[in-house]
């Protein structure tokens, strides 16, 4: 029972500690001023680092009560793999508009 407690405590602590991350990456992109091609590179990485932290907490706490951790990681997985795609699929129209 305090075992039980305590990976709860240790969730929250857990769920804390990457919103402070987030919060931090978010203010070091951001205080200096950004071209839009930087702003839109710290766009994809936080959205990146914030899928590898919830994929960390995902997989870092088993049981039912974890369970919505593993489905928001799984929409924040296939969010970030279509705005992905279609970051590529913009990339390959420029590339074909060249000349």
């Amino acid at each position: 029972m305090e075992k039980e407690t305590l990976k709860q405590k240790n969730s929250s602590l857990s769920v804390i500690m990457i919103g402070v991350n987030l919060l931090l990456l978010l203010i070091f992109l951001n205080i200096t001023p950004n071209s839009e091609n930087e702003q839109f590179e710290s766009i994809i990485f936080i959205s990146f680092a914030f899928v590898v932290l919830m994929g960390l907490y995902a997989f870092s706490y088993h049981g039912k009560a974890y369970r919505a951790g593993k489905w928001i990681f799984g929409i924040a997985l296939v969010i970030f793999l279509i705005f992905m795609g279609l970051i590529w699929y913009a990339a390959q129209l420029g590339k074909a508009f060249q000349h």
